[in-house]
């Protein structure tokens, strides 16, 4: 008998997309209050994952933490362009991969992807690509929820830590607006097409999901 072999087959936009059902998930486990510990978890990867998507079009270096190579090697590499022929344009490329290849090369922080799916310049992918707009108080609490909650949950530094439901819900609110925009953003949808309908209606009842927990703490939604 042949065995049978299985695969698990994944991108980043499949990653993301796996982070939001599972948020989705957690979140219609009403009676356990450790859905909102997974929430945070989840939505804010989704976030980092959609805006990778979002961000690295056909080449993945444009999501490289290109300050974490040292500096004398990115010298070494532009004088190797700066000089113009094939040979040199070769050993550059090379040089690229090696940091590439090595345990230094990490992605752009999640913080640095906020800022690039902002700039018009770093979403420029496509004749119609166009960036997302994100409110100042919207940005505090994304950032807050993946720093302060996600990494403590993640992390956890032995305590008793006490957190109201309704102080998350503007937390969760934004983040899943920010996807949304995103799962609508031009970027996206070109690339992923056949998938992006499915994460938008998991997005949207996540955003149900989240209003109505809202209300039933006696708060109106934003």
């Amino acid at each position: 008998m042949t065995r049978e072999e299985r695969y698990l087959d994944i991108n980043e936009f499949r990653n993301a997309a796996d982070y939001l059902e599972k948020a989705a998930l957690f979140l219609s486990l009403v009676n356990d209050p450790f859905r909102w510990k997974w929430a945070a978890i989840c939505l804010t990867d989704a976030l980092y994952g959609f805006m990778i998507s979002a961000l690295v079009g056909s080449n993945y270096h444009r999501v490289v933490d290109w300050s974490r190579w040292s500096t004398k090697e990115r010298r070494a590499r532009d004088a190797l362009d700066r000089q113009g022929t094939p040979k040199a344009y070769v050993l550059a490329r090379q040089m690229e991969e090696k940091f590439l290849q090595s345990n230094k090369a990490k992605l752009i922080p999640f913080k640095k992807a906020l800022e690039m799916v902002q700039d018009k310049n770093a979403m420029k992918l496509y004749s119609l690509s166009d960036p997302i707009s994100i409110g100042k108080e919207e940005l505090d609490r994304v950032v807050n929820l993946r720093e302060v909650f996600r990494n403590e949950f993640i992390h956890f530094m032995p305590k008793h830590w006490s957190i109201e439901e309704g102080y998350l819900m503007p937390h969760f609110e934004d983040t899943i607006s920010i996807i949304q925009k995103l799962l609508n953003n031009f970027n996206i949808t070109i690339r992923h097409r056949e998938q992006v309908e499915h994460a938008r209606q998991v997005a949207n009842s996540i955003s149900a999901m989240i209003s109505a927990n809202r209300a039933a703490l006696g708060f109106e939604s934003k």
